[in-house]
């Protein structure tokens, strides 16, 4: 009886409200309800049969799952990841279908090579299944990539970023030398977002090693603080 009264709850109309406005009542049919403890669990029910037979026929290609963020890895050479990674996708996404889950338009292939990659591309869409090809596809801001690829360019804004606000910060240690303390809240966290999963070239490592001089206000770069 709770499950169905959760059931109701989570697949209810939504409003959207905007201060004193209030939109016309609308049905969700994406994704999983936010800040609903019973989601998770709703959408394990989904998904539960159709996982569960992909793991037991491919287990070399089993998806991985992240409530509902789906991904299916197989390391190998070339014509064995094709031989098994394709029908296993194949077979995951006509599963989803035939569940009633909705196929994200943002699904996308990474591949260590463009050979391998176009070689999926095609095999998916001869099943009918449209799924594009991306080097580095983010995914919560930290760029995903196959083999010895490394998204060098997401770490550079990033870094070009945290110069622009210790630029600011230094502007602030003039007047006061207690400001240097933001750079443990502003300028680091904006450099290093996602080290823990690409890591930092060593280049990246001494710009960061000089912006947390500048940002002391001691002067030349390359002093220790």
């Amino acid at each position: 009886r709770i499950l169905a009264i959760g059931l109701i709850v989570h697949t209810g109309p939504r409003i959207l409200k905007d201060r004193h406005a209030v939109s016309e009542p609308c049905m969700p049919h994406t994704g999983i309800l936010a800040g609903d403890t019973q989601a998770n669990a709703f959408a394990k029910f989904v998904l539960y049969e159709t996982l569960e037979r992909i793991h037991n026929r491919w287990s070399g290609a089993g998806p991985f799952s992240y409530v509902d963020d789906l991904a299916q890895t197989k390391r190998g050479y070339e014509d064995e990841v094709v031989r098994e990674l394709g029908p296993a996708g194949i077979e995951l996404a006509t599963g989803l279908q035939e569940a009633g889950c909705v196929i994200s338009t943002k699904s996308v292939i990474v591949a260590s090579t463009a050979r391998l990659g176009k070689r999926l591309v095609r095999i998916f869409a001869e099943a009918g299944i449209i799924m594009n090809q991306e080097k580095a596809p983010r995914d919560l801001g930290v760029a995903n990539t196959a083999g010895k690829r490394r998204s060098v360019g997401l770490v550079k804004k990033r870094i070009d970023k945290a110069c622009a606000r210790n630029l600011r910060i230094q502007q602030l240690v003039i007047k006061n030398k207690k400001a240097s303390k933001l750079y443990r809240t502003g300028t680091y966290p904006a450099a290093t977002y996602g080290h823990q999963v690409a890591g930092l070239c060593m280049s990246r490592i001494r710009k960061l090693r000089a912006l947390a001089v500048q940002a002391s206000g001691y002067g030349k770069p390359g002093r220790c603080a």
